[in-house]
């Protein structure tokens, strides 16, 4: 392939704007409204500048992000590969999770609750996450990540393109969770949208996994889990599948993006401002979320400067050492059940330290420091509408979800 072809910063550029775009908006719109927060991050942090960039470097907008039709066999194919797939991704999870609950205990309240928060409680909220989680979120993502950017890597090669498309995919999820298991989800739907030259099969399939986890979350709840066997069963399928389905494509041409062969938007000076400036952008996001955490007070005893419903957002990791804890400090820390609390610090003394505690029964709780996880740096209200939603979880959730969401 002649050098002239080989340079792809331009997509890294769109991927490092279009990261910072989406988590800004993200975290600023969705303290108003979750739904509406998610939809309008996607949209105008990864559909609309995929758009821009398949507009500004070629002239067609549609074959640049390889929207295709494709043959009902695909189709059908991907829908049987969608339904398979869902057992071996909850394999995946469950076989990385023990790894994450040990680097990242703290994140496990807040996690929860979120799910609490997406799980649909009435029909209007199904509909409602359908449209946005189902649909609206897997063809933003898909035009972003496997029709603009693995489109232009692919003049390094069909590998190097999926590879790199499926691992940023799992990073922009920002959730130690949630990770590997999004990384080999879009390595198998960048592989399909490369295979049939088209994102239509990989949005279906997108749409498919998404929108069968609403209606499972929906009609099942947010602690629904499938028995081992069946979760085998599907994973057992779905790579007879999917070796089903190379053989069907085999021999199969497509022609390739044209943003694989669009020359590069930038150069000299300019492309390497753009490039360092975004990726400073994408470091400086993802360091935040593993330096900074956050969490919902579920009392008042911190009052007047934090209420029920506000959220902290605490220094955690690299970012916080147990010696800086001081008097009057507030801090995050792992009870003697496992739990996780928000206290003030009262009084240190060496290895211990003296916590407020709950006024009506515990006016004082002694824990050591080991067991401090965080202190917290800042406070925001949500909205009443995120409050009432939070509100909604905690009287629906277990004693033991609803303990670990209280400050005592």
């Amino acid at each position: 392939m002649p050098r002239t072809q080989a340079p792809t910063r331009d997509a890294w550029v769109l991927l490092c704007l279009a990261t910072t775009l989406y988590i800004g908006a993200s975290i600023f719109l969705q303290s108003f409204s979750i739904i509406g927060g998610v939809l309008t991050a996607q949209v105008l942090g990864l559909f609309l500048p995929s758009l821009v960039y398949a507009k500004w470097k070629t002239a067609g907008i549609k074959e640049a992000l390889r929207l295709r039709p494709v043959s009902a066999g695909v189709l059908w194919r991907v829908v049987l590969l969608a339904v398979t797939g869902m057992g071996l991704a909850t394999l995946v999870d469950q076989a990385t999770r023990p790894l994450a609950l040990h680097f990242f205990p703290d994140w496990i309240p807040a996690l929860e609750a979120l799910m609490q928060i997406v799980t649909p409680k009435t029909p209007q909220h199904l509909l409602q996450n359908l449209c946005v989680i189902g649909i609206a979120a897997p063809i933003c993502e898909e035009v972003l990540f496997r029709g603009a950017f693995q489109g232009t890597l692919e003049k390094r090669g069909p590998v190097r393109a999926v590879a790199f498309s499926a691992l940023m995919f799992g990073l922009i999820h920002l959730n130690p969770f949630n990770f590997v298991g999004p990384i080999l989800f879009g390595v198998g739907i960048g592989f399909i949208a490369w295979r049939t030259g088209s994102i239509y099969p990989a949005i279906l399939w997108h749409a498919l996994n998404n929108s069968l986890a609403v209606l499972l979350l929906y009609f099942g709840g947010a602690s629904f889990s499938t028995p081992l066997w069946v979760d085998v069963g599907l994973a057992v399928l779905f790579v007879f599948l999917l070796w089903e389905f190379i053989c069907h494509t085999r021999g199969a041409t497509s022609p390739p993006s044209p943003l694989a062969a669009a020359p590069d938007l930038m150069r000299g000076g300019a492309l390497r401002v753009a490039s360092v400036g975004g990726a400073v952008c994408v470091l400086l996001l993802l360091g935040g979320t593993t330096c900074f955490g956050y969490a919902k007070l579920g009392s008042d005893f911190l009052a007047p400067e934090y209420r029920t419903g506000d959220f902290v957002i605490y220094k955690r990791g690299l970012a916080f050492q147990l010696e800086e804890v001081r008097p009057t400090d507030v801090v995050i820390y792992r009870d003697s059940k496992g739990g996780l609390r928000f206290s003030r610090v009262l009084k240190t003394e060496g290895e211990q330290l003296t916590m407020l505690g709950s006024v009506a029964t515990h006016p004082e709780v002694v824990i050591q420091r080991k067991d401090v996880l965080g202190k917290a740096v800042w406070k925001f209200d949500p909205g009443e509408e995120v409050k009432q939603m939070m509100l909604q979880v905690e009287t629906g959730s277990s004693p033991q979800r609803k303990s670990q969401g209280k400050s005592d």
